[in-house]
């Protein structure tokens, strides 16, 4: 995972899942103004009007995460995308785990706990795969992209789904 979710990233997503996201020619104020450029458009809110998010929704779909298929005006969430967006870490403190599902029933993909032999550092792990000997941010990070991975394998291998 090349980009990290924050929490704007976040909110974008949701926004492109909502179908609120569209691309083409926004308003420049001035109606014989210059043409603009076509750029991604935030249409979520009709009070504040259409803010441009070109730069974001970019980046996002440059790691995979959105795509605008058939050069339509919407752009949607890609498999990796509901991945990011579904995935919520929870952190109790001494540990950090990796759910998706819902809140009051979610499944677990992994955990960040102490590492027990070497202090001050932290292990992941997510399935069978597991990372030691890292400082907590950087377990945290790990995690995060490792249980993104392993959703995306997850929803790949179901039977039914969409390959």
């Amino acid at each position: 995972m090349s980009l990290f979710p924050t929490p704007f990233r976040l909110t974008l997503l949701d926004r492109v899942a909502a179908g609120a996201i569209q691309y083409g020619i926004g308003p420049d104020g001035s109606p014989n103004g210059p043409r603009r450029a076509p750029a991604a458009w935030d249409i979520s809110d009709p009070h504040r009007g259409p803010q441009k998010v070109t730069a974001a929704i970019t980046e996002m779909a440059t790691a995979g995460w959105v795509e605008r298929p058939d050069r339509s005006a919407v752009w949607r969430l890609t498999r990796l995308g509901c991945a990011v967006h579904s995935v919520r870490l929870m952190d109790y403190g001494t540990h950090v785990v990796a759910e998706y599902g819902p809140v009051d029933d979610p499944t677990v993909l992994g955990e960040v706990r102490p590492d027990l032999a070497d202090p001050g550092r932290w292990v992941v792990q997510v399935g069978a795969d597991t990372a030691t000997g890292l400082r907590r941010q950087v377990a945290v990070a790990s995690l995060r992209g490792m249980a993104v991975q392993a959703l995306v394998d997850l929803e790949h291998d179901e039977p039914g789904s969409a390959a």
